[in-house]
């Protein structure tokens, strides 16, 4: 049987989490204590883990760190059953986790659930590269591809459109670089998130810039999640993972909307990101 940890705030919250998690056939550990919860994880394999949002975001990287250790795959969520979701997901984010809040939460984290329990191990799933530098292209598949995904790899926002248009179900991620001549990377997500049968596509950018509005500015045109470059592998699995989680489960794959694009910009600048 399949391990969830629960971090809880309230008995009553940790009682419904907790029942989410068994009606989905998962042996659920569940605490109030951070601390309690990094010793579980680094003892075991767990296969999801929810974590209430009231947990310090040093912490949260901690037990990041520790799940992922084991199980690059596993489903992070911050929850909260009272707040809006877009308030939760611009209070200190996470990169690789997903934030789910509000009066459908408890039904949402069941739907990650049985993403988990009904994932096909053996499912092929391709990531397509779009590096207009050779090298860089041939590092970032080779760090994919370590991680047994299949990778593809192209130059240009040009080729990757026209590789996606003419197989619109064959790809489960897009990695692509922001700054590409022709068309960069901000481009390449707008005319992807404008196209009905690929709006759906985890994309996550690559920069070599730390600038606010280099990062904002692909986050508003729809993109599930950035790192910089040169990307570490657990990282990059990590963000590409997420993808799939959200691809196989038809969430949102925009990182962030409307409002929560301006806060982050905000945290960034404020955090020395010019």
């Amino acid at each position: 049987m399949q391990e969830l940890l629960v971090i809880y705030r309230h008995e009553d919250e940790g009682r419904l989490v907790s029942e989410v998690g068994s009606l989905n056939g998962f042996r659920v550990r569940a605490t109030t204590e951070p601390a309690t919860a990094l010793l579980w994880l680094e003892a075991r394999e767990f296969a999801a883990a929810f974590i209430h949002c009231s947990v310090s975001a040093i912490e949260r990287h901690r037990l990041a760190t520790a799940l992922w250790h084991r199980r690059p795959e596993a489903p992070l969520v911050l929850y909260d059953l009272t707040i809006d979701g877009e308030v939760s997901i611009t209070r200190d984010p996470l990169p690789g986790a997903d934030f789910i809040a509000g009066e459908e939460a408890l039904s949402s984290l069941s739907s990650v659930l049985q993403g988990v329990a009904s994932r096909q191990e053996t499912a092929r799933r391709e990531v397509l590269i779009v590096e207009d530098l050779d090298a860089s292209r041939d590092i970032i598949c080779a760090c994919v591809e370590s991680s047994r995904i299949t990778v593809c790899g192209v130059g240009s926002g040009k080729e990757a459109l026209e590789l996606l248009h003419a197989a619109p179900t064959r790809f489960s991620c897009v990695v692509s670089d922001v700054r590409m001549p022709e068309m960069d990377g901000r481009e390449l997500i707008a005319r992807i998130r404008a196209d009905l049968e690929l709006k759906h596509l985890p994309i996550i950018v690559l920069t070599a810039f730390s600038s606010a509005d280099a990062l904002t500015e692909c986050l508003s045109a729809g993109a599930t999640g950035f790192l910089l470059k040169p990307p570490k592998i657990k990282d990059l699995q990590r963000e590409i993972e997420r993808g799939f989680r959200i691809l196989e489960r038809g969430g949102d794959p925009r990182l962030l909307r409307g409002k929560g694009v301006h806060l982050l910009k905000e945290a960034l600048v404020g955090k020395g990101f010019v």
